[in-house]
């Protein structure tokens, strides 16, 4: 992906796509990264990037977090974030298009010295934008990333959750499964889907479903850990695809 892009990926609830999000942003280094969590306090969200990082379990990190009392204890807990200092992480819970862009271009290069090179957003169906139904207002969101994407010279990345028909979803997650917005996958230059395997909870299935260069319909399996919040890859899917 070049800046002015826009990638998306969708999956249901509990398919690991914070999980995915975090990990694109942990691997991003040197580039500098904006991530920002709709859904999870900043608490978890270190949580899970801290055990990403070091491969503690998400519940020890927690553990070391609350009896930390004294200056090795947060000592420690700094250390944990070693090597993912080029993520900067805003939790907010009310973000629209007009706020991401003072982000990317006010706020963070006064804060930090330097301007995000990636910006993910951990979901769309969370942002704040205005439309009086939830398929206008997703409609809109998508809309504004990709102008946001090009007007601020970013990689923007984004999940999405996936609409359900009726009591027994679909496992299979195809581009048309976009919650509330066909704008999603239009907007989209890469779209991903994310998919569980009932019957081997450790597979991830990575697929890509669209994309503007090259390796659509290419898919990747990956071992997910939830404890530790580590994706691997299974197999070496894409060794023909030079994408």
């Amino acid at each position: 992906m070049v800046p002015g892009e826009l990638a998306f990926f969708l999956g249901d609830t509990g398919t690991g796509k914070t999980a995915v999000l975090q990990g694109i942003a942990k691997a991003a280094a040197p580039l500098e990264v904006l991530f920002c969590e709709l859904e999870l306090p900043g608490t978890l969200c270190y949580e899970r990037f801290a055990a990403m990082h070091t491969k503690l379990l998400c519940r020890d990190v927690e553990r070391d977090y609350k009896q930390s009392d004294s200056r090795d204890d947060n000592e420690r807990l700094q250390s944990y974030w070693n090597g993912l200092e080029h993520i900067k992480v805003c939790d907010s819970s009310r973000i629209d298009e007009n706020a991401l862009a003072e982000l990317i271009d006010e706020t963070y290069p006064r804060q930090f010295g330097v301007r995000p090179t990636v910006v993910i957003v951990d979901y769309i169906g969370l942002m704040n934008s205005k439309g009086a139904k939830r398929y206008e207002r997703i409609a809109q969101a998508a809309q504004e990333l990709k102008r946001t994407a090009k007007a601020c010279n970013v990689i923007m990345i984004c999940a999405s959750q996936i609409h359900r028909t009726g009591e027994n979803q679909a496992t299979e997650v195809g581009l048309h499964s976009a919650r509330n917005a066909g704008e999603i996958e239009e907007s989209a230059g890469i779209v991903f889907g994310l998919m569980r395997d009932t019957d081997d909870p450790a597979l991830l299935k990575v697929k890509c479903l669209k994309s503007t260069k090259d390796g659509a319909s290419k898919e990747v399996q990956c071992n997910f850990d939830g404890a530790t919040m580590q994706i691997t890859e299974r197999q070496p899917a894409m060794e023909d695809w030079d994408g």
